[in-house]
This record gives C-alpha cells, structure tokens and sequence, in this order.
C-alpha cells in the first residue's frame, strides 16, 4: 500500500479525480524494479492533512487504521 499525503481535502480530491494515480503508482513501482505482476497488486490510498487534523486530532496512525 501507498499513502500519499495532500495539503488540503481540495488537492486530496483533485488527485483522486484524475484516475491518472494508481497508473503513476504501478508505473513507479516498475521503474524501480518490481516485477509487473506485484506491481499491479500495489494499492494507492491519498489522504489530506486537513483530514487528518479535523477527524483524527492530527494523529496519522489513528487515521491510517
């Protein structure tokens, strides 16, 4: 799993429309070696810091579970 982190819920959702994440995801994972069968298993999660400030207290473990 990959967790990239946003700024805002604005920028976190705007990556999430573009459909282009997961595709950038494998594609790395490629490029630095992974076989292509494991690399299309990776999963891509984003999640902002203004979500985890507001819902989770700032903690990003709580957030992550």
């Amino acid at each position: 799993m990959v967790w990239l982190v946003t700024r805002s819920d604005v920028e976190r959702d705007k990556l999430l429309k573009s459909g282009l994440l997961r595709d950038l995801v494998v594609q790395r994972l490629r490029e630095a070696g992974v076989r292509r069968d494991l690399a299309e298993q990776a999963g891509a999660t984003v999640e902002s810091q203004e979500t985890v400030d507001r819902d989770f207290d700032g903690n990003w473990r709580h957030a992550m579970q």
